[in-house]
């Protein structure tokens, strides 16, 4: 594949590695932070924590904890939670290992985050998912099809609010919305090799977390609620910061390596040059969907 190997494009062999995903101290250079009416979606987890009443030595699942970002505040609470971070790269995990610091006990548990809830036994105070909800479902949609991978999902989120969480157990989610203009960016890509990914309409993960909290709410089994925040716009340096970004974050480098790779590269360069600034600077408003709740 010759034409992926461009050597103007220096950052295509920092590409993710499968579910291994990317190196941490790469991810946590190129993640922007998303910012919500002045106010950051780690501090919107906070105020969260602060309202939530868990109580000492609550149980807490983190579902894709990646670097750390919301485990940072749980190790900085004053009570000592029995966490457990799931996520399917086990980079990430020793990563976490080496670098949080929590007061109470800690399980690092390597696993998809459908495959752990749709089997686990273990039950918990507060179940938290910051970004990562709709990676998993995604992958397993890709993984396992259509039809097998949305049954999967929708049937280990019934678990999560039926039986993972405990009576009173509370959750929060925070969900990528697939119409802003970020994700729309991003997803006119992916659809070349992920067909039931469309533009313009909300992403099958969105779909199936609201229809499973719905029905869930209508059997009594939870109450929730849902906010959608538009945020600041996301600044890029340059053009090439934002195809970085772009292709190794939220396309997960899966065309770095591939035939391709030029014809997206370019692609993007196209979508993303609409949305330069007269500075030189890429500018896109990202928007997120905020589910939290209790189980009845």
């Amino acid at each position: 594949m010759p034409s992926a190997l461009r050597k103007d494009v220096p950052w295509i062999d920092d590409a993710a590695d499968g579910p291994e995903y990317l190196d941490p101290v790469y991810y946590d250079r190129i993640l922007k932070p998303y910012v919500f009416s002045g106010v950051d979606d780690l501090a919107l987890f906070r105020r969260y924590l602060s309202r939530s009443h868990l109580p000492q030595k609550a149980s807490i699942l983190e579902i894709g904890p990646g670097t750390g970002r919301a485990s940072r505040l749980l190790s900085h609470d004053r009570r000592r939670f029995e966490i457990d971070l799931v996520d399917q790269s086990q980079r990430m995990l020793k990563y976490l290992e080496s670098t949080l610091a929590l007061e109470g006990t800690a399980r690092y548990l390597r696993s998809d985050a459908v495959t752990y809830l749709a089997k686990t036994s273990h039950t918990y105070d507060c179940v938290l998912s910051l970004w990562s909800l709709s990676h998993s479902i995604h992958q397993n949609i890709a993984d396992k099809g259509e039809v097998r991978g949305q049954g999967l999902a929708a049937y280990a989120l019934r678990r999560l609010f039926g039986s993972v969480l405990k009576r009173s157990g509370k959750f929060f989610i925070i969900h990528f919305d697939s119409t802003s203009d970020e994700q729309t960016v991003s997803l006119r890509q992916r659809c070349r090799i992920e067909p039931w990914l469309k533009v313009g309409s909300p992403s099958p993960s969105q779909v199936i977390v609201e229809r499973v909290l719905a029905e869930s709410a209508a059997e009594g089994i939870i109450r929730f609620n849902k906010q959608h925040m538009v945020g600041s716009p996301i600044i890029y340096s340059d053009l090439d910061e934002a195809m970085e970004v772009f292709m190794n974050f939220h396309m997960e480098g899966v065309f770095n390596r591939t035939r391709e790779f030029s014809r997206v590269l370019d692609a993007l360069a196209t979508d993303l040059a609409r949305y330069r600034m007269p500075d030189g600077t890429v500018a896109l408003e990202p928007a997120c969907f905020i589910y939290e709740g209790t189980r009845l």
